[in-house]
């Protein structure tokens, strides 16, 4: 008697085990788990401006996907889907000889950039532009003398009127005031429009986008697109 239920225990373990393995095997077959597992393909440049597009970030006229594939691979685009295309959005290149911004609304910044006379001023003046408020800066002046260790940066934008002392280390910018610039600029332009930002090394890529604008970005990019904090 004891080794007949001990070999009906044993059927009924293997048989449940089958059964066990059966539906495993279902699932794993499934659409909804194929789907889960299956890698999807880059993006195309296309893809991404048209993404970049609906989010705010525009090409500069004149300027298509085939001046960017002039310059880079479409592989390039498609290693690091949208931050490598945001990063090409932020410098010139060049068309038939004339060296043109690629978007107006995106600037890449090289943090190593204070060298004499005009760099702060050149670079509220880009920031204003993005931010569409160039209209409303005015008083705008600067001295840089890094030999001295001696930096000024003044302007006023809307009613609010800044006179800045930089930090000088060699021709580092001085990462404080870009801050205090960008600050000054995000409570100019509307509640919902900010300056953001993407840095790689000492570099630093900046656009101006609505909130929206941003998290569509970040919702295809995870975490590529931040805000200063003050």
């Amino acid at each position: 008697m004891d080794f007949k239920l001990i070999a009906f225990g044993l059927v009924f373990c293997i048989a449940a085990l089958v059964i066990y393995a059966a539906n495993r095997a279902n699932r794993a077959s499934s659409p909804a788990a194929r789907q889960s597992t299956e890698i999807k393909p880059a993006p195309s440049l296309e893809d991404q401006l048209a993404h970049f597009n609906k989010a705010g970030i525009v090409l500069a006229d004149g300027i298509t996907a085939q001046t960017l594939l002039e310059d880079q691979s479409e592989a390039h685009f498609k290693e690091q889907p949208y931050q490598n295309l945001l990063w090409t959005l932020g410098v010139e290149t060049d068309v038939q000889g004339d060296w043109r911004r690629v978007s107006h609304n995106v600037l890449a910044l090289d943090t190593e950039c204070i060298e004499d006379h005009g760099d702060y001023a050149r670079i509220v003046t880009d920031l204003a532009a993005l931010a569409g408020i160039h209209d409303q800066l005015t008083k705008l002046y600067d001295e840089v003398d890094i030999q001295a260790g001696h930096a000024r940066l003044g302007y006023t934008l809307d009613m609010v009127t800044r006179d800045l002392s930089p930090k000088v280390e060699d021709d580092w910018l001085d990462i404080d005031t870009l801050t205090r610039i960008i600050m000054d600029i995000d409570a100019v332009t509307a509640p919902s429009f900010h300056i953001w930002y993407a840095e790689d090394g000492q570099a630093l890529v900046l656009t101006g986008l609505t909130d929206d604008g941003a998290a569509l970005i970040n919702a295809a990019q995870p975490g590529l697109l931040r805000r200063f904090a003050p």
